[in-house]
């Protein structure tokens, strides 16, 4: 009788077909179990992976199905991984998103980013994809700034590209994108007023409100207090009254400066609400 050890077995020995076929044995069975479905996901992984990288995309289809459809475990998280990354070589983007991947593994940023691009005008990417799409805009960002002379152009490229990603907020990395905009505000490479209605500031994580203390007992502005404060330096100075009135209520919030008070005074009558507002 054919066990899910012995597919195992076929497989150590590099006999993926005969594993295949073993494994379809075992789920024709009137009693699968869940050995059998990971000896028959494994299999699947093993065949995917061969016949992409060998370019023979014949049978992805048929396999994708198959490993779409089997229920596997949870909690097995390296067969998860393995299932997840063998669906990717299956779409029409799935090579270049893995050599993607590979490239931002090795610290060429803009390499991947390029490559993501390209795999994005194929097909959607998916949500994990997007995420690390994003990461590597960020981090080539943080190199082109570390490059000169910098390349202000293409940093708010990325910037605009990492906002037309669906990707989780509140989150460390929609923070750094918050971090990248300020450090561009500051040297006036980028309208910050402009910039905080698309990223949102109701995604603010609690820990970017916490100011930072120096070793010698200074203290600095928190991110949110930076970002809110520019954004009303330049609302002042626009005089734009839909600018006025969306961050009006953040200065109201607890982050006045002079510039912030000038605002206030200026938008009264004009029925602004929003955190903090009374």
């Amino acid at each position: 009788m054919t066990t899910s050890k012995d597919v195992f077995a076929k497989r150590k020995e590099g006999s993926i077909d005969e594993a295949y076929q073993l494994a379809l044995q075992l789920m024709a069975s009137p009693e699968v179990d869940e050995w059998d479905r990971k000896a028959m996901g494994w299999c699947l992984v093993d065949l995917i992976k061969r016949d992409a990288q060998a370019g023979h995309p014949e049978n992805l289809e048929h396999f994708r199905r198959q490993l779409e459809g089997l229920q596997v475990a949870a909690d097995d998280e390296v067969l998860q991984k393995g299932v997840r990354n063998a669906l990717l070589l299956c779409s029409p983007n799935g090579q270049l998103i893995k050599q993607a991947s590979t490239l931002s593994k090795e610290g060429r940023h803009a390499q991947a980013v390029t490559l993501y691009r390209q795999a994005g005008r194929l097909g959607p990417l998916d949500s994990q994809v997007q995420t690390n799409l994003g990461w590597d805009l960020y981090r080539h960002a943080k190199q082109l700034l570390d490059t000169e002379p910098v390349d202000f152009s293409a940093i708010r490229r990325n910037l605009h590209d990492y906002l037309k990603l669906d990707v989780e907020k509140p989150s460390l990395l929609h923070t750094c994108f918050l971090q990248l905009a300020a450090k561009l505000a500051s040297q006036e490479r980028l309208n910050l007023l402009k910039f905080l209605p698309l990223w949102d500031l109701q995604y603010l994580r609690a820990e970017d409100y916490q100011r930072h203390r120096a070793e010698d007992g200074k203290e600095y502005p928190s991110l949110a207090e930076k970002v809110i404060q520019q954004a009303g330096k330049e609302a002042a100075a626009s005089g734009d009254a839909q600018e006025l009135n969306y961050i009006l209520p953040y200065l109201d919030g607890g982050y006045r400066t002079v510039s912030g008070q000038r605002l206030v005074e200026a938008g009264q009558g004009q029925g602004t609400h929003g955190p903090g507002a009374a």
